[in-house]
C-alpha cells in the first residue's frame, strides 16, 4: 500500500529543493518501489557490496589525502597500511559468510598491484551541476584534470556509464574545459584500469537519459504508482541476499 499522504508531502516540501544524484535517478530505473521506500518512506538500508565500497574508497581516500598533503612514504609501507586497514574495516562488516570472506581476501590480495596515480589534484571531489532546472552533485574519487578516476569493484558500462559520463558533462559546465574521458581501477580485477576515452554522443546520452527519466519519477510520485516489476533489466541495489523478492 503506498502512503499517500507522504507522497503529496514530498512533491509539496521537497521536489523543488531536491538535489539529484547519479544514484537518486539510476535507482528509480531499476526498481521504483525500492525507490520509493528509500526517498519516500526514509528506509535507507545498508548492505554488503555497499559496505565493502565505502570501507575501499575509504582507505584510498585516506591514502591520497595523505600525498596532497604533502606526506610520502615508501611502497611497501603504503600497501602493508592499505591492507590493515582493510582489514580492520572487514573484520567490523556485519555481513559475514562464505562468499563475504572470499571478496574480503580477494579485495586485500588486490593491494599487492596498487600503485599510485599521477597528477591528482582533489580527492572525493564534491562537484555541483544543473541540467535544465535539475540541481545535482556528486562525488568524484580522484580528479586529475584532464580526466579522472572512479573506483569500481570491476567495469559495467551498462551498469556505470551514465555516472561517469554525468561527471565529463559536470567537469566541463564547472570547470569550462572538456576533459579526455575516464579511468576505472577495478579492485576486484586486481586493480588493473580500464581507460575509457570522452565521447560526446555518450555524454549527451546521460544527459537525455536525466530529462526523460525525472520527469517519470514525479509522475509516479502524483499518480501513487511504483512498479515492483522493473521494465528495464534488473539489477537490486537492496542485495539482502534474499532469494526471492517481494519488490520483483
Amino acid at each position: 500500500m503506498i502512503n499517500k499522504k507522504k507522497c503529496d508531502k514530498f512533491l509539496e516540501e521537497e521536489w523543488d529543493n531536491t538535489e539529484w544524484s547519479y544514484s537518486r535517478v539510476s535507482s528509480f530505473t531499476q526498481c521504483p518501489f525500492s525507490w520509493y521506500e528509500t526517498y519516500i518512506l526514509g528506509n535507507r538500508s545498508s548492505n554488503f557490496y555497499a559496505y565493502v565500497g565505502t570501507s575501499y574508497h575509504e582507505v584510498m581516500e585516506d591514502y591520497y589525502n595523505f600525498l596532497l598533503s604533502g606526506g610520502s612514504i615508501d611502497m611497501d609501507v603504503v600497501k602493508d597500511t592499505l591492507k590493515e586497514k582493510l582489514k580492520r574495516k572487514f573484520n567490523n562488516n556485519p555481513f559475514r559468510n562464505r562468499y563475504a570472506e572470499s571478496q574480503y581476501r580477494k579485495l586485500i590480495d588486490s593491494i599487492d598491484q596498487f600503485k599510485t596515480y599521477d597528477g591528482i589534484t582533489h580527492v572525493e571531489r564534491l562537484i555541483k551541476w544543473e541540467i535544465d532546472d535539475y540541481k545535482f552533485r556528486g562525488f568524484i574519487d580522484l580528479d586529475a584534470g584532464e580526466h579522472h578516476y572512479d573506483w569500481k569493484s570491476k567495469w559495467d558500462e551498462s551498469k556505470y556509464g551514465n555516472q561517469q559520463n554525468l561527471y565529463l558533462f559536470a567537469k566541463e559546465q564547472v570547470d569550462g574545459i572538456k576533459t579526455k574521458g575516464f579511468k576505472i581501477p577495478q579492485y576486484k580485477d586486481k586493480l588493473s584500469v580500464k581507460s575509457v576515452r570522452r565521447s560526446q554522443s555518450n555524454i549527451d546520452n546521460a544527459v537525455s537519459w536525466v530529462r526523460e527519466t525525472i520527469p517519470v519519477i514525479k509522475k509516479s510520485i502524483q499518480t501513487y504508482n511504483f512498479k515492483k516489476n522493473p521494465e528495464s533489466k534488473f539489477f537490486c541495489t537492496t542485495l539482502c541476499g534474499a532469494r526471492n523478492c517481494e519488490h520483483r
